[in-house]
């Protein structure tokens, strides 16, 4: 059995901002989850709890309190944050992500990204439906790999009602492209149990990873100058070790863009 909790950065509406004008909207959308073994999930979860208590002992930042990629880099809610300089959060971002890559191994991390630059939307195109059907698709094709394992989706809050169909849907009916043949093969999700379950971050630390792994492939590939210094861009490149590269046979990093 393994569990996948995931998180979003980015909103998957059609509207982005141009340049010169009040924001509108993300350039992207990304999807990101990470799969962890349900035979590691405790120990895991120590893992992560401990990291936390030497981070609140270093830098006063309670355990329970819920931690996002974007207060690190820009806190606006977190006072504890606010009262660090950018290159010790940053520093406190670093580790974390070092922790996660060294000390839980046997997780995987799938990512999924739409970039909305230079697209042209179809009347019914649905940004949110078509990223989270890559990332089920490909969650169920590994979970088929590790030997019909089993798996259940965690997600932080989003359209529950939405996500819950889609996932229902893709059970019976479930079309991707064929590699050999001009009409789409079936792809059902007979390996994923149950649906979504929904969990609010503050609640998980899990989902908070999925977060912190989100945000990082954001800041990679959108890169800001000023940032560049403290090696923002750099962030998502710590977890290399496990990223489940097999999700996309088109990127070195297994990262599938729609």
């Amino acid at each position: 059995m393994y569990f996948m909790y995931i998180d979003e950065s980015g909103d998957p509406g059609k509207e982005i901002a141009e340049v010169g004008q009040a924001r509108k909207g993300s350039s992207h959308y990304i999807v990101s989850g990470i799969i962890i073994p349900m035979t590691e999930w405790r120990t895991y979860l120590n893992t992560f709890v401990n990291l936390r208590r030497a981070i609140k002992q270093q830098y006063e930042i309670p355990v329970r309190l819920e931690v996002k990629g974007s207060e690190f880099i820009n806190p606006r809610d977190n006072i504890f944050l606010k009262k660090l300089n950018r290159s010790k959060r940053i520093h406190i971002y670093q580790s974390i992500l070092t922790d996660i890559t060294s000390q839980m191994n046997q997780a995987k991390i799938l990512n999924v990204v739409y970039r909305k630059e230079n697209r042209s939307f179809g009347l019914d195109e649905d940004i949110q439906e078509d990223c989270w059907k890559f990332l089920i698709t490909r969650f169920n094709t590994f979970l088929e790999k590790k030997g019909n394992e089993y798996g259940i989706l965690f997600s932080d809050e989003t359209n529950e009602p939405k996500l819950r169909g889609l996932v229902r849907k893709m059970r019976i009916y479930n079309p991707v492209p064929s590699l050999y043949s001009s009409k789409p093969r079936m792809a059902n999700i007979n390996q994923i149990l149950e649906d979504p379950v929904i969990r609010k971050s503050e609640h998980s630390y899990f989902v908070q990873i999925a977060d912190l792994i989100a945000h990082a492939l954001y800041r990679n590939l959108y890169p800001k100058g000023s940032y560049k210094k403290y090696n923002v861009d750099c962030l998502f490149d710590i977890l290399d070790p496990i990223l489940l590269k097999e999700a996309s046979k088109k990127d070195a990093r297994g990262i599938v863009y729609v």
